[in-house]
């Protein structure tokens, strides 16, 4: 008969055992964490995952014809192959030294307890070894686990980009190839043929970048009856209703934009992503290789767009900031008044010097960061926003061309100074004086911003009691001073002649 006192041994000794086995599943699990590092395994399925969407975005790129897509995509299809096969290597490698460790821990488990009496050399040792049995035991699955919980909780570093490779291998997809847009679109179509009522009125926002455009349109989103497309919206743009849904992402904190100009998006932010639609159903009419061109928006898409505000607006206003808009808009107005829809366009701009100042650091910014990261190139461009940055493209609202433009270096602020003047002089000669077009001073806004929306309310047929509910950002910047000798006197006399026409002239 056993005594008692040799099973309170037995139990501690398999107690012990248990904490062995804990422990050692937490050194294997530490061990693959440090081999996936060392090994760069995650970067290597990364940049395997970025060669796929490359590929697929470059077969279906919305703005080449069929022969380019076919060059582009033989060259993209080599990284997809040599990537895969760095994969499968690293992953072999990884399955090898893994079972290593697992066998050399069974063989001290097992020889601490005294029960692997078979021959180092014999079949039987080494299989035993390499599934040993307390991989099912559960101290040993805790111990694995253990490591694997905590690591979300780890301090991470964060870049200026915070897309996943996997986040970026959907905005290939869903943004760049142009079959599986309209597949996207023909989808929600389907889905929501039943539901369409047209918004209100359509309402744009849309000047040079870096008139405070963005700012304007945050205030005005805060009306419950405006509505537009957000971050949410991202990558599924084409599925305005649908796309929301898919939208993983449910944190929705507030951070400074990559602008680093002090204003805060999250993803409900209001935002200028309307412009994939115009890249899919009309790109090679407007985006050239240096320049966006003033271009006619065909009846058969505008029946389609007015399907595209239809859902995002649902019956309300349909609000959208977009610097491209001005290209179109003359066709467009056209069309929707031919519609029976109301669409007004606001023109914001800003003191020349200001105004070039300010593209020229974000165009520094932008270049910066999309020559550290490819995605963030791809990502202007899959938005169309070409406003500065390595593949800026100046806007041409008329039809002929300012060879200035295109001789004068982008760096230099003399380049953007002449910007702001072909564009807000284009801009002034077509728009200044029509009903449905109003200009909008920034150092007025920037001075009184109250009175400056409640300047727009008479134009946009809005309550002024309606803005009593919003909050208004009461801006505290100290204005940059001029350099009255570089400001050619053409662009200060055509920036006096804005002033007088903006509809806040007197606020």
């Amino acid at each position: 008969m056993v005594s008692d006192e040799t099973i309170a041994e037995a139990d501690l000794g398999e107690k012990e055992f248990m904490i062995y086995e804990f422990l050692f599943g937490v050194v294997v699990s530490l061990i693959l964490l440090i081999v996936f590092k060392e090994l760069k395994i995650r970067r290597s399925v990364d940049s395997w995952i970025l060669s796929i969407a490359k590929f697929a975005y470059h077969s279906g790129h919305p703005l080449f014809d069929d022969d380019q897509r076919f060059r582009l995509a033989k060259q993209a299809y080599k990284p997809v192959v040599f990537s895969f096969l760095q994969v499968l290597f690293r992953t072999v490698l990884i399955v090898l030294l893994v079972g290593a460790t697992i066998a050399l821990l069974a063989i001290t488990l097992e020889s601490a307890r005294g029960e692997n009496q078979n021959s180092f050399f014999s079949p039987e040792f080494w299989r035993e070894s390499a599934f040993p049995q307390y991989l099912l035991h559960w101290p040993f699955i805790a111990g694995t686990l253990l490591p694997l919980i905590l690591l979300p909780f780890l301090p991470k570093k964060s870049g200026s980009w915070e897309y996943s490779a996997l986040d970026k291998f959907l905005h290939y997809l869903f943004l760049g190839n142009r079959g599986i847009t309209k597949l996207q679109w023909w989808f929600e179509c389907i889905m929501n043929r039943k539901k369409l009522v047209p918004p209100l009125q359509n309402v744009y926002i849309a000047g040079l970048a870096r008139s405070g455009s963005t700012s304007l349109m945050q205030h005005l989103g805060q009306l419950p009856e405006f509505v537009s497309l957000s971050y949410r919206n991202m990558p599924f743009v084409l599925m305005p209703r649908t796309g929301p849904k898919l939208n993983s992402r449910k944190t929705d904190k507030e951070r400074e934009r990559s602008h680093k100009d002090g204003m805060l998006h999250s993803l409900s932010t209001y935002e200028a992503l309307e412009e994939p639609f115009w890249l899919h159903f009309a790109g090679p009419d407007f985006i050239q290789e240096e320049h966006l061109i003033q271009h006619n928006v065909t009846e058969d898409i505008h029946v389609e767009y007015q399907k595209f505000r239809s859902m995002v607006a649902g019956g309300k206003t349909y609000l959208m900031k977009n610097n491209n808009h001005l290209l179109r808009a003359r066709s467009l107005h056209r069309l929707d008044a031919g519609n029976g829809l109301t669409t007004r366009t606001v023109i914001p701009f800003r003191e020349p010097y200001a105004q070039a100042k300010s593209l020229l650091e974000q165009h520094n910014i932008l270049s910066k960061l999309q020559r550290e990261d490819d995605f963030a190139l791809d990502y202007m461009d899959l938005l169309v926003h070409h406003e500065f940055g390595l593949h800026s493209k100046t806007l041409l609202l008329c039809e002929y061309n300012d060879e200035s433009l295109t001789a004068s270096d982008p760096s230099c602020l003399e380049h953007w100074l002449r910007v702001w003047h072909v564009f807000y002089r284009d801009a002034f000669d077509l728009y200044a004086g029509e009903p449905d077009f109003c200009f909008f001073c920034y150092e007025n806004y920037l001075a009184n911003p109250c009175g400056s929306l409640l300047s727009l309310c008479p134009f946009l047929d809005i309550d002024a009691k309606r803005f009593e509910a919003i909050e208004v950002k009461e801006w505290r910047r100290t204005r940059s001073e001029q350099v009255e000798s570089t400001i050619p006197s053409d662009s200060r006399q055509l920036y006096d002649k804005l002033v007088k026409v903006a509809i806040n002239h007197e606020v």
